[in-house]
């Protein structure tokens, strides 16, 4: 059987996972643009029975989507890192964030979704630095 581990930033939580993700996408929705502060999130499909936290409790925060259903975000209350979601729209499921694996370099999203979303930037060829630009 298959395990993952993975957790907040300041090590508060931790989760682990007992199967592959069933799909890996970048979600450039709304909803993951306000929660990341960015263009979107990478997040990973994960059968429910799959996940679950073996340190600490996530604080949530619950909304309606657009899908006009439940949604409900949990994240680490001390660092604030976001760790996965919950949708009644996907029921079955969690969300995610593959940056929250220890080896977030496992997987690589195979699609971009609610692109409609995006940001005009987001698919723009920018220049890119190693590490901080030269002054």
């Amino acid at each position: 059987m298959t395990h993952h581990a993975g957790g907040c930033v300041c090590g508060a939580i931790r989760y682990q996972l007992d199967s592959e993700p069933l799909f890996v996408v970048k979600c450039h929705c709304r909803d993951c643009q306000r929660s990341s502060g960015t263009d979107g999130a990478v997040v990973m499909g994960v059968a429910s029975k799959s996940f679950r936290i073996t340190t600490g409790q996530p604080a949530s925060y619950p909304y309606t989507g657009d899908s006009g259903q439940a949604v409900e975000r949990f994240f680490c209350s001390a660092c604030g890192a976001p760790l996965y979601t919950k949708a009644a729209a996907a029921e079955g499921l969690r969300f995610v964030r593959l940056v929250s694996l220890d080896d977030s370099d496992a997987y690589a999203p195979g699609a971009h979704i609610y692109c409609a979303s995006a940001k005009p930037w987001t698919f723009a060829t920018l220049p890119k630095f190693d590490l901080m630009p030269p002054s």
